[in-house]
């Protein structure tokens, strides 16, 4: 049995405000595995970490290196604002401690070099940071990585993606779903405006991306979240449509066929043959477990956050653009 830690104890640790408990959030998963147990918990408010202590059977500390010193912890999370990653998971890395994972929320770090100096602490302490790129976790998604690679859906035309609240807190999202999806670098074109999100300094840019190796030009939209939440992929390609919407949840796939009257048409077909028997947050956890169980690192190949630097290279540069 091995102990976990959560320090920040809001909604994706799996704080809410009724006693369900979403199948998103560290909480569900590490309570849905066998093999591992919440021991600690340390929020910012005490108020906070206290209520969650009582509702999910663990032990609230005011200091997390304390907390995770104390209880063991082989597996940390990390589900802090997006500021505070870089300073607590160095912290995590610089103490003696039985840490083995990090489990870290995305964006991973704020700049390049705070990213860079993780990798190496990572490397020289041996414990592996893993980033909560759900989509990785998604067996859909594998399928669909699969699908493109063998080139079941010819290549891509065009596409238009729309999201909300921040290029750093969900643009990440994007850029690292492309990426995994085409098996490319996401590159970008242009920026031309960008809107106010709810993260301090992080704004909702729009602009034009590609590939850095296949063809296909991708439009960057934001959508003003006071009105609702949109985050959707519209793919096309020269034989398939791809939708993905309501944050990666609901796939539909159409495909080119002729109709009677020769028109080029677009028809539905199944969404994915692949199912979900966990929800990605789950099988992350799993392949943690299976990591510390094998004592194999290269479980996690793919998840780590030395796989991550490419995307966060691709947000900064984004960034770059619209500050100037």
């Amino acid at each position: 049995m091995y102990n976990s830690f959560i320090i920040g104890c809001g909604r994706i640790a799996g704080y809410g405000d009724d006693d369900s408990i979403d199948d998103y959030t560290h909480v569900y998963a590490y309570r849905e595995n066998l093999n591992v147990q919440l021991a600690g918990c340390m929020d910012i408010d005490p108020e906070k970490s206290n209520l969650f202590s009582e509702k999910f059977n663990c032990i609230p500390f005011n200091d997390y290196l304390e907390g995770v010193t104390k209880t063991g912890s082989e597996i940390v999370s990390v589900c802090t604002p997006d500021d505070t990653h870089y300073v607590i998971v160095r912290s995590l890395l610089e103490i003696e401690s039985k840490i083995k994972v990090i489990f870290l929320e995305k964006p991973a770090c704020s700049t390049i070099d705070e990213i860079n100096h993780l990798i190496e602490l990572s490397n020289e302490k041996e414990i592996d940071i893993v980033v909560n790129h759900t989509r990785r976790f998604d067996e859909r998604y594998k399928e669909i990585r699969n699908n493109i690679t063998k080139g079941e859906y010819g290549d891509l035309v065009n596409a238009v993606i729309t999201y909300y609240s921040g290029w750093q807190h969900n643009g990440v999202h994007i850029i690292d779903t492309l990426s995994y999806l085409f098996d490319d670098t996401v590159e970008i074109q242009s920026v031309r405006n960008g809107s106010h999100s709810p993260y301090p300094n992080d704004f909702t840019i729009e602009g034009e991306l590609y590939l850095s190796k296949l063809p296909g030009k991708i439009q960057l939209m934001s959508f003003d979240e006071k009105y609702y939440q949109i985050f959707e992929f519209d793919l096309r390609f020269e034989k398939m449509r791809l939708r993905i919407e309501d944050f990666g949840t609901r796939i539909f796939l159409e495909r080119k066929e002729v109709n009677n009257i020769g028109e080029n048409v677009l028809v539905m077909i199944n969404n994915s043959s692949a199912e979900n028997s966990n929800t990605p947050i789950q099988t992350a956890v799993n392949f943690i477990i299976e990591r510390l169980d094998k004592n194999n690192p290269d479980v996690l190949n793919g998840f780590k956050i030395a796989d991550a630097l490419e995307t966060m290279k691709t947000i900064y540069k984004g960034i770059e653009l619209y500050e100037d």
